[in-house]
């Protein structure tokens, strides 16, 4: 793991970026402690689902006084990054 000063990773970006994706990890110090590191870029191993529902999946009507909640007993899943 190579380690570098802010001024150098500013100077040196181009040099640093080369060495990331061969790679190599780096770590950019400011007064000797760590504040970043560079490492490569990896492919999320998940898309987020945009669009309507598939038809197996979507509740299309429910009959008079049937509810969804017995369908979550912990409650509606939500995840941070999907969209409201």
């Amino acid at each position: 793991m190579v380690t570098v000063s802010t001024y150098d990773a500013k100077t040196t970006l181009s040099a640093l970026l080369q060495q990331v994706e061969a790679g190599e990890e780096i770590v950019i110090t400011r007064h000797g402690n760590p504040v970043a590191k560079l490492v490569p870029y990896q492919q999320p191993e998940w898309k987020p689902f945009f669009g309507p529902m598939p038809n197996d999946v979507r509740i299309h009507r429910l009959p008079p006084g049937e509810d969804v909640a017995p369908l979550f007993p912990d409650g509606v899943p939500f995840h941070p990054d999907d969209p409201v």
